[in-house]
């Protein structure tokens, strides 16, 4: 029972051809790495003189070392799991070695167990995987950067062969449909739609202009939403709140649903305020959907307290005609 914790095992059928108990393919890496005995305290013996090998401290206060011999641990479990090892192993073992072949990307972590480094390799991941995710964002809005200078420059160079001055800039007539967002809804890139990151990322990085999508909540409040409900962007599409129409949702509510990026669906207030703040060309298209007629009225008196945000507005759209006449009434009062 002792040496089944350590992963020595009989292989199903018990021995080999020639008679002998084979070592289960948990365990045939390190068997090539140090001598082994049946007897648990020569056992334990060798676990310790792999570990001072290893690198590894045998000080419970010393978690920097730890940390600092990671990357170490990881090359040289690596080797000892190489594949390249099985043609070390005698003829005579060939069909064990072919077990320890197949066994893939879990010979790492067999061995890590065994020596009692699966802590320590599934901390090194999530660094190695939150630094990842760091680089593909940072590399996202570099993209982004680039992709507007080298229009601005194709555009430069355009006018200058066409003999053109003045007139609308190429860079002008783009509109970052919700914001600078996977179209996927792939949050590990790029910002979720309609979330504020999204327009802070656009306009921040040279877009001039933005769209967005309104929704009147149940307590009047503007929000940034393009469907009827948080089905497809919830971060918890368990939740009950998920299914509800937005204007059966108050803004409390509403704030307790967490988009797939962790944020939560914006104020049409607060991004626009963004917008004034960054200044320069940055502004919004505003589309009101369709049977939305409240969220016109709600525009309007948002733009009466606040005319300074008015300006960041370019245009308000929406393809219900009676939505726009209730804002244009609205607006001349």
């Amino acid at each position: 029972k002792e040496l089944s914790k350590l992963g020595i095992a009989k292989i199903p059928g018990g021995l080999d051809g020639n008679g002998r108990t084979r070592l289960s393919p948990k365990l045939l890496p390190e068997l090539y790495s140090a001598q082994f005995n049946v007897g648990l305290p020569t056992v334990e013996a060798g676990l310790s003189l792999i570990r001072y090998h290893l690198g590894l401290v045998e000080d419970e206060d010393d978690e920097e070392d730890e940390g600092e011999n990671l990357l170490e641990v990881q090359t040289r479990l690596q080797f000892m799991t190489n594949p390249n090892l099985v043609g070390l192993v005698p003829a005579d073992e060939s069909a064990a070695a072919a077990e320890m072949a197949e066994m893939g990307g879990s010979r790492i972590e067999d061995v890590a167990g065994f020596f009692g480094l699966s802590g320590l390799l599934t901390k090194r991941r999530v660094q190695d995987s939150d630094a990842v995710l760091v680089e593909k964002r940072k590399a996202e809005l570099r993209w982004l950067r680039k992709m507007v200078e080298d229009l601005k420059e194709a555009d430069e160079r355009e006018r200058a062969a066409r003999g053109y001055q003045g007139g609308i800039e190429l860079i002008s007539a783009l509109v970052g449909h919700r914001g600078y967002h996977s179209i996927k809804d792939n949050s590990s890139k790029r910002p979720i739609e309609n979330s504020l990151v999204a327009y802070e990322a656009a306009w921040t990085n040279g877009i001039h202009s933005c769209e967005c999508d309104i929704a009147l909540t149940a307590d009047d409040k503007l929000i940034l939403a393009h469907d009827e409900n948080f089905v497809r962007l919830a971060l918890d599409k368990d939740d009950p709140l998920v299914h509800k129409n937005v204007r059966e949702l108050t803004y409390r509510e509403i704030m307790s649903l967490p988009l797939k990026s962790g944020v939560r669906p914006p104020l049409l207030f607060d991004v626009l305020r963004s917008a004034y703040v960054i200044g320069g060309d940055a502004k919004m298209i505003v589309e009101i959907k369709p049977g939305n007629v409240e969220a016109g009225t709600a525009l309007a008196k948002m733009f009466a307290r606040h005319p300074h945000l008015m300006e960041r507005v370019s245009v308000v759209m929406s393809f219900d005609a009676y939505a726009m006449q209730n804002l244009k009434r609205e607006l001349e009062v």
